[in-house]
């Protein structure tokens, strides 16, 4: 498989360090928001080459071993239609917007917030 773009196979992410998604994405780190056991939360700041809306704000989780990050991102989506927002369109869950897989592993792309 591909391995993980080089910015992302580092220890620490300085902010402003882009990285560049597959379909023509890029992500701007902007600061760490965790770490855990397999992996690490970023918020960045996602830009396409199609969009010319500017850029909007995500986080980025980068994991390995992929199967249970996988198994995080369905689970989401399944979240998703079961759970809807309320009258004032607050909705208490991150939202599910992308998946990378990596040879060392991948990459869960979703909204940093509601």
């Amino acid at each position: 498989g591909k391995p993980l773009p080089k910015a992302l196979l580092r220890k620490s992410f300085p902010s402003g360090t882009n990285v560049e998604l597959s379909g023509g994405e890029s992500a701007k780190i902007i600061n760490e928001l965790g770490r855990g056991v397999y992996g690490v939360v970023l918020l960045v700041d996602v830009s396409s080459e199609e969009d010319n809306e500017g850029s909007q704000r995500r986080a980025l989780k980068i994991q390995a071993p992929i199967g249970s990050l996988a198994h995080e991102y369905s689970l989401l989506l399944e979240v998703e239609e079961r759970v809807q927002p309320d009258s004032s369109g607050f909705y208490p869950f991150p939202r599910s917007e992308a998946l990378y897989a990596f040879s060392q592993g991948g990459l869960f792309m979703m909204t940093a917030g509601s």
